[in-house]
């Protein structure tokens, strides 16, 4: 239980909106202090990047400015990056991996399926389920990985910065859903929750708290507005500015009517279709989105999933909400507060309740070290208190043992003096020469000895951090670098990675290189690795 309450304001922004809640999490409750949610005009963001960043910036001032009940404080945020930047993936990997092993694979197993050298983005990931009971390297653990283009990510970081916004975390849809509706999404059986959004509609499959798919299809309610826009000739920042009202004009029932079926369609053809088996069927179905509220969805969901559960999801459930705090002046009414904003109450959420490290972060790798400095920077600080209570503590103990102690150190100083002079006669200068040139010949047969160290035992040690499944053919020794250079064949791929890892935790190692082209197959891999000794960590010469 966190006595200190901590706060996190979240942000979901993408082509069309910019949302934002600030959410305090104390003694194990949530609670929405504020949220505001502003029309992005079109041009400022397109396809997820920044177009207009003065514009931008100027929303984002406003959104913070103007929300209600009053001004929120940007000291800690989290922001969800429009989905169309974010590429996010499933790979699976044997259960035997550590989070180092995967850590080093995922870069090759990527690039396979990202059209994107991974160099040019900031990536990472999460372990969703693991399956390790019995040890069987057969058996395997799913891991989300995501990714973002450096370059759109630095653009959206330093604009931030522009208005004095160091956002925490860059989360991801498919945690910020999984957040957002955790209170409603039920223990027992598969979930499958649908989640209308402008740009994309999502769909998340969950089964006992675990994420085990995620599909992400680029038409959302934009390309149902556009649609709209084209045909009635209505502007674009109309409809999104007014939706409430538009979205029960019976003009645009039957545009409304088909964009629902087919994103039910795809739903039923794809995900339940692929998803599902003889044994374990997906037995809720959870709706939620800004979006969702269109007219029939709940009704067609009825009739499309059968006997299936339905459930509309809706993020405030999971909170405290006073809800005088939200009445406009002047009006009777309550602003709505509830599916608008399921992502920006997901990713504060996923700030709030997240262990570090646990949750996808793609804020960038300068920004994560600035985060990391200040900690150390806070540690120092409190150290240094520390020290300085301690220092004081025992300041009057020594002052005072040197009070007491003054008088024998005086006269030892006089009995110190006088064996001195006696050291100091003329018998010691007959014989100082002799001794320097004796110490001379000491320092010279120890550096001789320094220099040499037992290289058969050396060579016993590296063979030793050799895992099965490595077969080393060629072991080369160079002296005037103190190197080593081994080839050989792995068996597989995990007996790189378990090779690899020895050699870096070894003590008497600097460093090992292996060309990135070792990990290109998975079996029969040819290696070359160079190895950098410690010459002060090897066995000396003549040891046993």
């Amino acid at each position: 239980m966190k006595i200190i309450p901590k706060t996190v304001v979240g942000i979901d922004l993408h082509d069309h909106l910019v949302q934002l809640v600030e959410l305090r999490q104390s003694n194990g409750d949530t609670t929405l202090r504020a949220y505001n949610r502003v029309v992005i005009p079109e041009g400022v963001i397109k396809d997820g990047a920044i177009q207009n960043e003065e514009d931008f910036k100027t929303i984002l001032k406003a959104l913070i400015r103007n929300a209600n009940p009053s001004k929120v404080d940007t000291k800690a945020v989290a922001i969800i990056l429009p989905p169309r930047i974010i590429f996010t993936h499933i790979f699976a990997f044997p259960a035997a991996l550590s989070k180092k092993d995967i850590s080093r694979a995922l870069p090759y197993e990527a690039e396979i399926v990202i059209p994107y050298p991974m160099k040019d983005l900031y990536w990472d990931f999460a372990i969703l389920d693991r399956d390790d009971s019995n040890g069987d390297s057969k058996q395997y653990q799913y891991i989300m990985f995501a990714a973002v283009e450096k370059a759109v990510a630095d653009k959206y970081t330093k604009t931030l910065d522009a208005i004095g916004i160091k956002p925490m975390l860059y989360g991801v849809h498919v945690e910020a859903l999984k957040y957002a509706l955790e209170s409603q999404i039920p223990q027992e059986g598969k979930s499958l929750i649908i989640e209308v959004g402008a740009l994309s509609t999502n769909y998340l499959t969950i089964k006992h708290g675990h994420i085990k798919h995620f599909i992400s299809s680029n038409e959302g309610t934009s390309h149902l507005i556009d649609d709209i826009s084209s045909e009635f000739k209505v502007s674009k920042d109309e409809l999104f500015a007014k939706w409430e009202n538009h979205k029960e004009d019976p003009k645009f029932s039957e545009k409304i009517r088909e964009f629902v079926n087919s994103k039910y369609k795809m739903a039923t053809d794809i995900i339940l279709a692929k998803q599902e088996t003889k044994k374990e069927k997906v037995q809720n179905i959870i709706l939620t989105g800004e979006f969702s509220n269109l007219p029939g969805f709940y009704e067609i969901a009825k009739k499309q999933f059968g006997k299936r559960n339905i459930i509309i999801g809706d993020p405030k459930k999971g909170l405290l909400i006073e809800d005088d705090r939200f009445i406009q002046k002047g009006s009777a009414s309550k602003a709505p507060y509830s599916i608008y904003f399921t992502n920006a109450i997901g990713v504060a959420l996923d700030a709030l309740k997240s262990k570090e490290g646990s949750n996808i972060n793609l804020i960038p790798s300068w920004l994560k070290r600035q985060f990391l400095s200040k900690k150390i920077e806070v540690a120092i600080i409190a150290g240094s208190l520390a020290m300085a209570i301690i220092s004081l503590s025992i300041a009057g103990f020594v002052f005072y043992k040197h009070l007491t102690s003054s008088f024998e150190r005086e006269s030892l100083e006089v009995k110190k003096s006088n064996i001195e002079l006696t050291l100091y006669g003329t018998r010691y200068q007959d014989v100082k020469e002799d001794l320097e040139a004796f110490n001379t010949e000491v320092i010279t047969l120890s550096n001789i000895d320094n220099g040499l160290f037992s290289l058969p035992q050396t060579i016993t040690m590296i063979y030793e951090l050799m895992p099965e499944g490595i077969t080393i053919n060629s072991f080369k020794y160079k002296d005037s670098d103190m190197s080593v250079s081994i080839s050989g064949i792995a068996d597989e791929r995990s007996s790189l990675l378990e090779m690899q890892d020895n050699l870096d935790n070894s003590e008497f190692i600097d460093a090992a290189e292996m060309p990135l082209s070792s990990f290109d197959t998975k079996s029969s891999i040819p290696f070359q690795v160079n190895i950098t000794l410690i010459f002060s960590s090897l066995p000396e010469y003549a040891s046993n």
